[in-house]
């Protein structure tokens, strides 16, 4: 929510305004989103919370949300830092904690993973990027109890466990090549060794330590429930891109390698990671590619891949990664956004099950808690669609201000 500001790709309608919304669902009459639902919106400023007018009702800070939502963390950085803990249905201050020195979340300085640990009570926050050192305050968001650390070397958070014990980072060195390093922050020191595939540990000589055991540019990434599993998509320039999958309580990773590539146009920043309601599954998806894998996010193996046959031109529009796909409360259901439209996926045989509003361009999907409404914003972020979730077709647009993406809707 606190990334540099990126530039808004405004797209042209694909079709005239009497093309169908979907294709693939029914034709039943929807009903209108409820009057009282409202729609969390990110914006670069934080989060604006509009109504169904599109009017803004509230607006909430920059900050990061707790994964279920019953806290929102607003960081103000400065000389003295300032956390606030918010109660996102009012948007009034239940607490607050103070620290010495400046301090910001990582998408403050770099497309970068939130910081929050997987039960949303710890917060790691990132010092000013300087020359050869890399500082961080962990903080425990119950408390206000803070640690601070400081290393030597291009470091960035990656993700702190829920226990405020350990804190893992991305070293970053030459050539997108980079190591995955434990803080431990009951000892006060940096292990002396990178965190590694448990299959390529033989690859792990001094040397390849020193110039990255892994290479790889962060796309996104989504907490697992299931085992510890942290999970980060990543490029690779030099081949696939791959799944990193970090282990926070049994402090080792693992890589995710068998990430099919599809049939149609690359596109590399159109692949989503999305996870089961259950948490027993990991979908990764490119729409524009025309791909599915889903893979067992306990075990990792892979379960199975489809490919969609979808022949479509590569887009040179971006998306909001994080909030591309979502799959329906049952879990029968997985809709990703496409180069226009979005595609809904049948979970069971991972085909291609409807297309929705195919003559919109979107950025940014996100569903009620009931799986009967679906919201899409616009690709520039001016607008905001309520679709009946199972036929596709539009119940309400919405202008609304300037967002990057969907939060939530409550």
């Amino acid at each position: 929510m606190g990334t540099a500001a990126r530039t808004l790709v405004v797209a042209a309608i694909l079709a005239s305004c009497g093309s169908p919304p979907a294709t693939g669902g029914t034709s039943a009459t929807a009903a209108p989103p409820p009057a009282t639902e409202q729609v969390y919106l990110a914006t670069e400023r934080g989060v604006t919370v509009v109504g169904q007018s599109g009017a803004t009702v509230r607006d909430l800070p920059r900050g990061v949300a707790a994964p279920d939502w019953s806290a929102y963390y607003a960081v103000e950085p400065g000389d003295t830092t300032t956390v606030r803990v918010i109660d996102p249905a009012t948007g009034g201050e239940r607490r607050s904690f103070t620290l010495t020195g400046r301090y910001d979340l990582g998408s403050a300085y770099r497309v970068a993973p939130t910081g929050l640990s997987r039960n949303g009570f710890v917060l790691a926050l990132e010092a000013t990027p300087s020359a050869g050192r890399s500082a961080f305050a962990v903080i425990d968001l119950r408390t206000g109890a803070t640690k601070t650390l400081s290393v030597t070397g291009d470091m960035t958070v990656d993700v702190v466990s829920d226990d405020a014990m350990s804190v893992y980072l991305v070293e970053h060195l030459r050539d997108n090549r980079y190591n995955v390093r434990l803080y431990d922050l009951a000892m006060g020191k940096l292990a002396e060794t990178p965190i590694v595939d448990l299959k390529q540990v033989e690859l792990s000589t001094p040397d390849n330590v020193a110039k990255g055991l892994m290479a790889g540019v962060y796309h996104a990434s989504v907490a697992g429930t299931l085992n510890a599993w942290y999970f980060s998509f990543y490029f690779n320039p030099g081949g696939n891109p791959f799944v990193h999958a970090l282990n926070v309580t049994a402090r080792y990773a693992t890589c995710i390698l068998d990430v099919p590539s599809g049939s149609g146009s690359t596109a590399a920043g159109f692949w989503t990671l999305a996870l089961s309601p259950n948490g027993k599954s990991l979908y990764a998806t490119n729409a524009v590619q025309g791909v599915v894998a889903v893979y067992d996010a306990d075990t990792l193996e892979r379960r199975s891949t489809h490919d969609l046959k979808r022949a479509v031109a590569a887009p040179t529009a971006t998306i909001d990664p994080t909030t591309a796909a979502v799959i329906s409360p049952e879990g029968y259901r997985l809709y990703a956004v496409a180069e226009a439209g979005v595609v809904v996926v049948d979970t069971a045989t991972l085909g291609l099950k409807a297309h929705l509003v195919p003559d919109r361009a979107v950025r940014s999907i996100a569903l009620t808690a009931d799986g009967r409404r679906l919201y899409a914003l616009s690709l520039d972020g001016t607008k905001l669609w309520a679709l009946d979730a199972m036929s596709g077709q539009p119940i309400a647009t919405l202008a609304v201000p300037l967002a990057t993406s969907i939060a939530r809707v409550r």
